[in-house]
């Protein structure tokens, strides 16, 4: 009795198995299996049309939702209907190809490679679903000649100068506008932390604050939503700076929040612990804290700087004062040490740029006395 032989296929995307005596009887094998796939495909949803920006409103509902926080899931909002609403309308689930997937990545490729990550993950996330519902076979955001953005856009922090001038300016502010500039500068906390701030968090006689929730703002754009910080990470302890207790200490309250919304009954109704804002203050809405910013800018130069740089100068400065990588991560409420080793890196840059120019002209006459 001869030997079989058995030879693997693709048919439809997917591997199969083809066994015969002969060459000629895996070639038959092959087109018995390849007609059984075709004839299954057309019996299966033979005029369905799915619309993708529908089908992807389902996917974000149903799925999406249910397990990130309401700060990511607001971010999926907006890139759902500013970029794949004004590409994918009027397209099909089932029609979409790998061609057309790339041609939407060479229309954003001004944007940057974090973004166009998330465009990958989100595509990929809703073609899934469509590949386990039946309406498609194979994933189209799955071909690995796929390419999208690799431009890194990084938030420079100020230089050491520039901080130091701006500390200098916050006395033209006034009132509670000084704190908006001074705690994100002297303790390098991220926007949502600090507006998020109570007075009973701030410890006077330790010069410590805790960091225990944070400021996102709802689906509207504008209502602020408490919850806990970033990461498990972003639950801590920050020492109090001398300058910035001096400025704390100016404006003391018993209680509430550090930024207040002037409005007297503001539409929201509860923070993440369930308090309600009526008996624990309200917190700035983002029209307010946007107002402030542009207040204060008519006012001081921050040099470019908005929220965030003046997080990363305080980092910057930290790491540049010798610092070491896992005091600095929990001051910043890192979840990932690698985050933090990147402020080293930026660092040790800098350091190199300035090796290179002082190295300049180390062999000329004039640098290095004459060897004999």
């Amino acid at each position: 009795m001869s030997k079989r032989i058995k030879q693997r296929a693709i048919i439809d995307g997917k591997k199969v198995w083809l066994t015969g005596a002969t060459q000629q009887e895996i070639f038959d094998a092959y087109q018995r299996k390849t007609q059984e796939t075709f004839n299954m495909l057309c019996q299966k949803r033979p005029c369905q049309q799915t619309p993708f920006i529908e089908y992807a409103r389902k996917w974000f509902k149903l799925y999406h939702t249910a397990k990130v926080k309401k700060g990511t899931a607001r971010n999926t909002v907006s890139i759902l209907e500013k970029h794949f609403v004004p590409y994918f309308t009027g397209k099909y689930i089932e029609e979409i190809t790998t061609d057309e997937i790339q041609m939407f990545f060479n229309i954003k490729r001004e944007y940057s490679q974090s973004m166009c990550q998330k465009f990958f993950i989100y595509l990929h996330e809703i073609f899934d679903c469509a590949v386990d519902d039946g309406l498609i076979s194979r994933n189209p955001v799955n071909a690995k000649r796929i390419s999208y953005s690799k431009k890194k856009t990084e938030r420079q922090p100020i230089t050491r100068e520039q901080a130091n001038d701006v500390l200098q300016q916050i006395e033209i502010l006034k009132g509670i506008d000084k704190l908006e500039i001074a705690i994100p500068l002297l303790t390098g906390i991220r926007r949502g932390e600090f507006l998020g701030l109570r007075w009973e968090d701030v410890d006077f006689e330790k010069d410590m604050l805790r960091i225990e929730r944070a400021i996102i703002f709802s689906d509207t754009g504008n209502q602020p939503v408490i919850g806990p910080p970033k990461s498990p990470a972003g639950i801590r302890f920050i020492p109090i700076l001398p300058e910035l207790k001096a400025l704390l200490m100016r404006y003391r309250k018993e209680s509430g929040y550090l930024f207040e919304c002037p409005v007297s009954k503001p539409t929201y109704a509860a923070d993440y612990k369930g308090h309600r804002f009526d008996d624990i203050g309200h917190p700035k809405t983002q029209c307010s804290y946007r107002n402030d910013m542009k207040r204060i800018l008519k006012r001081i130069q921050l040099y470019g700087a908005k929220a965030h740089a003046l997080r990363h100068t305080f980092a910057t400065v930290a790491a540049g004062g010798m610092i070491d990588a896992k005091t600095l991560q929990g001051l910043m409420g890192h979840s990932d040490v690698t985050t933090t080793f990147k402020i080293y890196a930026h660092i040790q840059k800098e350091k190199m740029c300035s090796a290179g120019k002082q190295l300049a002209g180390m062999y000329s006459n004039e640098a290095v006395p004459h060897l004999t």
